[in-house]
């Protein structure tokens, strides 16, 4: 049974980690890389155009919805004048020589834990089913260590690890 404490009206209350409340840790998925891509985005006017750089961190699934998204932008808004109609063709061309650098990057770290069977993002993590608490996961398992965040901290991998970020 959890550790029984009152709260300030004198209510009983026990902590869910310990009666069982929370799913077990096999039940946690394991940490996902985040990695680092760079983007154009063209926006033309009638007589110019405008274009930027965009670095964006986080997850394979969420750098794609990113790509695509820059590339709609470009396709839709990178048209409307002659130097958009150059500088669009340049962003697209390198948006999508970033994103087959990514896709290189993602086979290499994946081949990389086949062959030695350890994942090297052993870290602190946010824990899923609590977010009071943060995971221990070791490379290859979540461990029993789980801790409050430090302050200031956001918990993920990257407050742990001197270079959190997987870049391609």
């Amino acid at each position: 049974m959890g550790e029984v404490a009152e709260d300030d009206a004198g209510r009983r209350a026990t902590d869910p980690r310990e009666d069982g409340g929370l799913p077990s840790l096999e039940s946690v998925p394991p940490p996902q890389r985040i990695y680092s891509l760079k983007l154009a985005e063209v926006t033309s006017y009638l007589i110019g155009c405008r274009s930027q750089a965009l670095t964006v961190n986080g997850t394979i699934d969420e750098l794609n919805a990113f790509y695509k998204a820059a590339v709609s932008h470009n396709l839709r808004l990178g048209w409307w004048s002659i130097p958009g109609l150059l500088w669009t063709t340049v962003a697209l061309r390198l948006n999508l020589s970033s994103l087959r650098q990514l896709e290189a990057a993602v086979l290499r770290d994946l081949a990389e834990v086949e062959s030695s069977g350890v994942s090297d993002l052993a870290g602190w993590y946010p824990d899923p089913r609590d977010d009071r608490t943060v995971l221990y996961w070791d490379g290859t398992t979540w461990t029993q260590q789980a801790s409050a965040p430090a302050a200031g901290s956001s918990g993920d991998a990257s407050d742990s690890n001197a270079d959190g970020v997987y870049q391609s």
